[in-house]
């Protein structure tokens, strides 16, 4: 019964569509299907990591890494004869913004020792200073260069002039002594460290 209302409710309603509007003509542009689009989600697409390159490491000044106390052993070369071993205290004062370097070797060996304090002024990569060693109560002025591994100095006096290197690690520097007359010895070289 139900069914049967239905049915005659869908009839009459299309009776009176029919009825109140009446047929237009359709062109054939109304007649094609006209296209919905709808946005589907696209998956997201994940960037492939790129690997950023590492910043490099910040450059160690070579006379402010010089600061400190460092230890270790020298050998000097003698002009003739055997070498011989030395235990070596090296300190270094660094001020004005690495500008000014205090520097005092100790060394001891079993027949002779070194104590020599040497004052550097650093400006724009030059070096310029005095030295003095406290054991042969001889003096003098230096000058030289710094480098990105330390620096290079040359040791004048009225009766010893000699070329002193020093180069550094973090952990580690050399320093070589080398006269120029090599009548007093060839050279003092030692390796310390201080970590």
């Amino acid at each position: 019964m139900l069914g049967k209302r239905a049915s005659v409710a869908c009839a009459l309603a299309l009776c009176v569509l029919s009825s109140d509007f009446p047929l237009q003509s359709v062109s054939a542009e109304e007649t094609q299907a006209s296209v919905l689009v709808v946005p589907v989600p696209v998956p997201a697409v994940r960037p492939r990591k790129v690997a950023l390159p590492q910043p490099p490491p910040p450059q160690i000044d070579p006379i402010e890494n010089l600061a400190g106390k460092w230890s270790g052993q020298a050998t000097m070369v003698p002009a003739s004869g055997r070498n011989e071993q030395f235990r070596c205290i090296i300190t270094y004062e660094i001020a004005g913004a690495a500008s000014r370097v205090r520097q005092h070797l100790r060394c001891q060996g079993d027949e002779r020792s070194f104590d020599a304090v040497t004052r550097m002024d650093i400006v724009d990569e030059r070096v310029t200073g005095v030295w003095a060693d406290n054991v042969y109560s001889i003096g003098g002025t230096l000058h030289g260069k710094v480098n990105s591994k330390g620096f290079t100095v040359q040791l004048r006096s009225t009766f010893f002039d000699a070329k002193l290197s020093v180069i550094s690690s973090d952990c580690q520097q050399t320093v070589k002594l080398v006269p120029d007359d090599p009548s007093i010895m060839k050279e003092l070289a030692a390796t310390l460290k201080k970590c």
